[in-house]
């Protein structure tokens, strides 16, 4: 449901998010590749395939192999605590980490302007922190990313329910219900630090997308 509503709802611009014209790539490419996969389209990862990809989506990556496998095998070695996973990934500041936090998990269920203040506001924090430049860029890239997410279904999140499809987020206090696109939102989170801790901003967006598809077709 969360990524059929791309066709149906237009992208909000975030329009203090000079990365902002991340997020707005990242749906329709998400779209794209989940939707090869449920058709039986894409029957192996290899280079060849992520190849193809990067020149029929619109979204900048740095994408390889290598990247690829690595997430794989993250989401093959069984649930992960997605707080933990942050708080305890190498070479990123714990203000970043922080940062990544509060761009992940937002109160559930808020209306189309509450998300649209939550992340507006943390743009700005950003932009004011005294985090890295990289850092920057990754905070603000994940930001649109995970802006374009909830914008794009809020519907969805407001008639989330504990009947409809979603996942168990793993906490550092617990475990908690969350809904499609917080869930989808988690683990482009994942995606993206793997990525960026690889290889930089680029391979942070690669990561996002290729777990975020994921995430997706799974619970999607």
């Amino acid at each position: 449901m969360l990524l059929t509503m791309v066709s149906t709802l237009s992208l909000s611009a975030q329009e203090n998010n000079r990365l902002n014209h991340i997020g707005e790539e990242f749906l329709p490419s998400m779209a794209l590749i989940k939707t090869d996969i449920e058709n039986g389209k894409i029957t192996e990862i290899n280079q060849e395939t992520i190849d193809n990809y990067s020149k029929a989506i619109s979204l900048k990556t740095e994408m390889n192999v290598e990247l690829a496998s690595h997430i794989y095998e993250l989401k093959k070695g069984g649930p992960i605590k997605f707080e933990a996973f942050i708080t305890e990934a190498e070479g990123i500041s714990p203000e970043s980490k922080d940062f990544i936090l509060k761009i992940a998990l937002p109160k559930t269920g808020m209306t189309k302007k509450n998300y649209q203040v939550h992340y507006t506001n943390l743009v700005n924090e950003i932009e004011k922190s005294e985090v890295s430049s990289a850092e920057k860029d990754m905070l603000l890239a994940y930001n649109s990313i995970a802006f374009n997410l909830k914008m794009n279904s809020v519907a969805e999140v407001n008639n989330f329910s504990g009947d409809s499809n979603g996942c168990y987020v793993q906490g550092l206090d617990g475990e908690y219900n969350h809904e499609p696109a917080g869930c989808v939102a988690l683990a482009t989170g994942i995606g993206f630090v793997a990525g960026f801790q690889l290889c930089g901003l680029w391979c942070g967006v690669g990561g996002a997308l290729v777990f975020g598809v994921i995430a997706a077709v799974n619970i999607c």
